[in-house]
This record gives structure tokens, sequence and C-alpha cells, in this order.
């Protein structure tokens, strides 16, 4: 726009469709634990007090039929309508011989019937807050086009856009009729006349039944078709794709790599890549959220739910040394760690009492272990505020260096006071239990965003942060198939059928949705490396992805596209290993006499023949294992004792003829004996 404009003058209002849409519906949108908590309300508002479910586990269901009525609204679906058919389909999928049904199936089948009573007394409720979740805005926002164009002259721009729901269908054909609004799309014209080609089974559908297409014929780019390198590669696991972007992004001269994405198809991919980036690479932009619970600080918060959740009188020795062993940790906890661990381990405590823990600990830390083991008794509340001032403790701590550290502290500074604020509004959360619930879900949904240089250096971005973006170069990772496309993971009680009926979404719909945003990537690219796993039975990954196949079926009819086709592995150094010697000095030969003055238990000289390095650590140098807490008796600890106890009840005896009477006396004996 600054190119093209010769004057001084205001950028145009920039929306994204989900602000857009707000403001023509007039509601405030919320998240989705917000409205499972105003869904509650409702449903114990409506259903009988014999029949209510606790809170934990409505919300087990709940969130998913959250998802449905999101969908149902998007999609302008009418509800009662919609509701019946499926508690028909229920009923029908139940029908049998017997005359009466069993108690279970005539609960689930009243749990249909509810559905429509439930989304209604939600709908009401919400709209009269003015406030509602996505689908319910997007349903309003249909509904309110006419008035709000009516009352708004402005001309609206609509830009690279593909697959849009119903509404946005309906705002967008009701903006261009009323000759209020414009649409361009960003799609080449190979796909569109490729009436079989995904890429544009959306694009392709909106020319064919909006109304305001008749007379309009599609105008695409020809760019998919210009000179492209195409280099397919194939590399073990998720470390060796890392490594594989690293030696990609090293042959790159530094003038180019401002035009280069990595994109990611599989986000957990992330830092294993900041890892793999050569270090001549300074200038990174991250245009991606780290997914909050793939940061080490998320595994310490769950070892602090545990640890709540399994409270007792005592706690459990292996949730304590967790605790004290995290790395997150390790600058608050360092002078009590080694009396802690000590004191467990050479004393083979099982369960330690709280009072001795503290007992153990260093007394400038004594505040933090407090606030980390003590007891919350299933007090909500009271979790929540320690787990403030736990967060607190660790950030006033933290050295300059830990800037990373505080970033995370931070953002679940920001997750817990949200919890915090639901915890005083609503009055569902009633112990520890139900909080993780709600705890795992918000985390699940939050992201740490990272900040860099929009326009400078090398880009790095998830698949969906590339819509309507170009590079010159791009370097997609974990092109498999279950996650480009991500296959049928639908989380829905909507049966197949029902959603083809009222024209949903399902994954055929999903998978074309991922076919335009791969072949969007490759369309005015000069250089794309095309990365897979070839480890196809690795967790999450199957075999290369269709699109890969895909690409080298039409080859043919893109004469200016080269194809590589590569297999790699990551450069494994070679290691020589050498023969450990120890020179047998005197002090050696000195402690080998001092041994032997006592004698060499047989497992000694075992030991010796097996490994002589492990005989000298052990015996010469007297470095033992490393004392380990016993759940159950270990074979040597049992050898031990046996041999230990014999020894007691044999030695007054010695040199004396055993008879019957002193082994009877030993027998009396024995049990007082293996106790001491």
């Amino acid at each position: 726009m600054a190119k093209r404009t010769n004057k001084a003058t205001f950028l145009p209002e920039i929306y994204s469709i989900e602000s857009f849409i707000e403001k023509v519906a007039g509601l405030q949108q919320i998240d989705n634990t917000t409205t499972l908590f105003k869904l509650y309300e409702v449903y114990i508002s409506l259903i009988n007090k014999e029949d209510q479910e606790t809170f934990e586990t409505f919300s087990g269901w709940a969130q998913t039929i959250i998802g449905d009525f999101n969908e149902i609204d998007r999609y302008l679906i009418p509800s009662d309508e919609f509701f019946n058919y499926l508690s028909e389909i229920k009923d029908k999928d139940h029908w049998y011989l017997a005359d009466e049904k069993t108690t279970l199936i005539e609960n689930y089948l009243k749990f249909w019937k509810q559905l429509p009573q439930l989304y209604n007394a939600l709908y009401s409720s919400l709209i009269s807050s003015k406030k509602g979740y996505q689908g319910l805005i997007y349903r309003e926002a249909a509904n309110n086009i006419d008035t709000y164009m009516s009352t708004n002259n402005k001309t609206h721009i609509f830009i690279g856009f593909n697959a849009l729901n119903n509404a946005e269908q309906h705002i967008i054909q009701q903006s261009i009729k009323k000759d209020c609004a414009e649409v361009f799309w960003d799609l080449d014209e190979v796909f569109y006349n490729d009436t079989f080609h995904d890429a544009s089974h959306f694009i392709r559908s909106y020319y064919k039944n909006w109304k305001v297409f008749e007379k309009k014929q599609f105008n695409g780019g020809q760019n998919f078709s210009n000179k492209k390198e195409i280099s397919i590669i194939g590399t073990p696991k998720k470390i060796g794709q890392a490594k594989a972007v690293g030696q990609i992004l090293n042959d790159i001269p530094a003038n180019k790599l401002s035009s280069t994405a990595v994109i990611l198809g599989d986000e957990t991919l992330l830092l294993p890549l900041l890892n793999a980036i050569p270090k001549h690479i300074k200038d990174v932009n991250i245009t991606m959220g780290l997914p909050l619970q793939k940061v080490p600080l998320a595994s310490f918060f769950e070892l602090l739910f545990t640890l709540q959740l399994n409270n007792t009188s005592e706690l459990y020795y292996k949730h304590v040394l967790e605790i004290f062993n995290h790395p997150s940790l390790q600058y608050v906890l360092e002078a009590s760690k080694l009396n802690v661990v000590s004191y467990i381990n050479t004393g083979n405590i099982v369960s330690i009492k709280f009072d001795s823990l503290i007992a153990q600990s260093s007394a400038e830390e004594s505040e933090i272990v407090k606030l980390l083991f003590s007891s919350s008794e299933n007090n909500p509340e009271h979790f929540i505020s320690r787990i403030l001032k736990i967060i607190q403790y660790l950030k006033q701590n933290l050295s300059v260096e830990q800037s990373v550290l505080r970033e995370y502290l931070y953002r679940f500074n920001v997750l817990f006071n949200k919890l915090e604020h639901l915890l005083s509004t609503f009055s569902h959360i009633s112990n520890i239990s139900v909080l993780h619930t709600i705890y795992k879900d918000m985390l699940s949904n939050e992201t740490l965003d990272f900040i860099g240089k929009k326009h400078d250096g090398l880009q790095i971005m998830g698949v969906l942060e590339t819509r309507v973006l170009d590079f010159e170069n791009i370097i997609l990772t974990s092109v498999n198939e279950g996650i480009l496309p991500s296959g049928k993971s639908d989380n829905s009680y909507l049966p197949y059928d029902l959603k083809k009926e009222y024209g949903l979404p399902t994954y055929k719909e999903k998978d074309a949705i991922y076919t335009y945003h791969f072949y969007h990537m490759l369309q005015r690219c000069n250089q794309a490396h095309i990365i897979f796993n070839t480890e196809a039975d690795d967790l999450n990954s199957g075999e290369k992805s269709r699109f890969i196949t895909q690409l080298q079926v039409e080859a043919q009819n893109y004469p200016k596209h080269s194809y590589n086709n590569l297999i790699t592995l990551p450069k494994v150094p070679k290691i020589t290993s050498q023969l450990r010697t120890v020179q047998k000095t005197a002090q050696v030969m000195d402690q080998i006499k001092y041994r032997a003055k006592s004698g060499f238990s047989p497992s000694a000289l075992t030991l010796y023949m097996r490994n002589p390095i492990d005989f000298y650590t052990r015996y010469v140098l007297g470095v033992g294992d490393t004392e380990e807490v016993e759940e159950t008796v270990a074979y040597n600890t049992l050898g031990t004792v046996v041999h230990d106890t014999l020894e007691q009840l044999y030695t007054p005896y010695i040199g004396e003829l055993l008879n019957a009477d002193i082994i009877k006396v030993m027998t009396t004996k024995a049990d007082k004996q293996v106790a001491l």
C-alpha cells in the first residue's frame, strides 16, 4: 500500500475475520473454559438434582459437546431439527426386540434428547450477557449482516480466504450483493481448472454455488508452473529432520535468508530445530507459539499437582526426589538437595514425614520447601495461592542469565491467575482433582509467543502461519501421513453420515484444507525442500505424505519443475575405543594386598574375571554403588541379611559339635536376629 500511494493518507481498517465477525455480531468472545462453566450452570438448572453429574464428570464430555455446538452454529444448521434428527439416530442405533430398554440405554437416550434444551438455554444465557463462544458469534453475525451493511457504507475487501464456513459465506455474499465488498482469492489457475484437485475444492464450489458469482469468471495467477527446484528428502526421526534443516540452511547464502522460511509440519520440532540452526545465522524470527505444555517448567507444576492429588500424612519419596532433582529448581534447592537425598537413600525411607523433610532442609531454603511440600488439604484456593507464591519466589531468585526461565514463569503466572479468577467467579471447582482437569485443558491451549524481527532474517513458522505469505525458498518438515494431512482425528459426537447430510465438515474437507496450504506454499517459491520422516513406526508418524506422491505423479505436467529425491542420514562421528588400563603402582599393590589379608569373596573374584576395571573401582578405590531406596528387598540385600544372621547365630558355637538342641535354639533366635 505504501508503494502504491503518492500522497499522505490513512491506512484502511484491517481486521482478522474473527475480529470483523465480533464487530458485526456486537458480542464479546469467551474462551472454551468459560463456556464450559456457563454450560454447567445451564446444565444444573435444567437437569433433576438426582440425575446431575459432578463437574469433574461433566467436563469429560462437555468439551466435545461445546465443539459440536460450535460447528453447528458456524455452519448455520437449524438446531432443533438437527438435534431431533440426532436423537432419532441414537434411538435407532439401540433398537432391539426387548419390550423394555435397560436403565443404561434409557439414560443414554435421555442424554441425546436433552441436548436441544442445553443448547437453547446456553444460547439464551450468553446472548443476554452480550457474550458468546465463536460459533454463536458467527451465527449472530450472519443474522446481523444486513443491518450492519445498511449502516456502514464503507467498502469491504476480503483477501486470501479458502475454506469458509456457512456463516462466513453468507456474510461475504450479502456484502457483495449490496455492492459493499470485493473478494480476492489466492489460488493459481492451474488448480482451479483441474476439477479433481483438492487445492481448489472450496473456491471452485463458491463459483459454482454462489449466485453473486453467476456472471463472474475466476481470475487467478499463473505461478505454480514457473521454474522450481524441489528436493524431496527422507531422513529418520525428528532430530534427523532438524539436523537436515541445519545442513540445508548452511548452504543458503546470507543474502537469501530473509526470503527463506522453515515451516514446521510438527510444531514440537521447534526446540530441536533452534539447536540445529548454524551459528552464523544471527537473525531468526519465530512466527509461531511454542505449546506451553512442552516447556520444561510444565513438568514441575505437574509434579506439584501429583503431590497434592496423592497427598497423605506422609510424602512418597519418589515425588520428593523428582521435585528436588527438577532442573528448574536447582538454583533454589542447592543447599538442601544433598541432605534430603542422602537422608532418604541411607535411611531407605519410602514415606517421609513433612516435619522430617523440613528438618533436613537448610534454614535459608525452608521457606520454599514449605511452599512446595505442605498440604493444601484439597483446597483449590489455597493451592493456587501457594503456586503463585512459588512463582514469585523463583522469579526473585533468578539470575540475569536465566531470561528464558523468567519468560516461562511469566506465562505460567498468567495461566494460574486465570485459574484464580475462575475460582472466584464460579463455585464448581470444589477440589484439586477438578482444578487439575481445568488446568490441563487451559494449558493445552496456551502458547509461549516469540518476538523477533518480522521482516529480517530467517523465518520459522507453522503451516497455518504461512497463509497469504510467500517465500522464495521454503523448507517444509514432517511431511508424513497423520501430520500433513492430519488424517481422521475428529473429536465429535456427531456421526459421519449426519455431518454429510447437513454439510458439516468431515475429515475429507480437512484434508482439502491441508492440500490448499501445501500447494500455496509451493505456489510462488523458486526452491523447496520437503522433508519427511522415513521411520514409519515413530510416534505420531506414518508413511510419507500423499502430497509427496501427488507431486511426483504430477511432475510430467510441469516441465519447468526439477525434482531431486534424497535419503539422508545424520553424520555420525567415528568413535574409536581404546583399552583402558590402570598402572599397578605401589599404592595400588598395597591396597590389593590389604584387601587380600581378609580374603576375596566369590562376588569380588567374579567381578575381577568379568570386568577388572569395575573390580579396581570398587575394591581398590573403594567407590561403591549409589545407595537407592528399596521398596522391596533386593537379592543382594536379602543375601547380606541371610549371611549376617547366620554369622551371628553360629559365632557362639565356634569349635563345638553341632546338635539338634543347638539348632532349635538358633531357630528361636532367628527372627529377632533378622530384625536386628
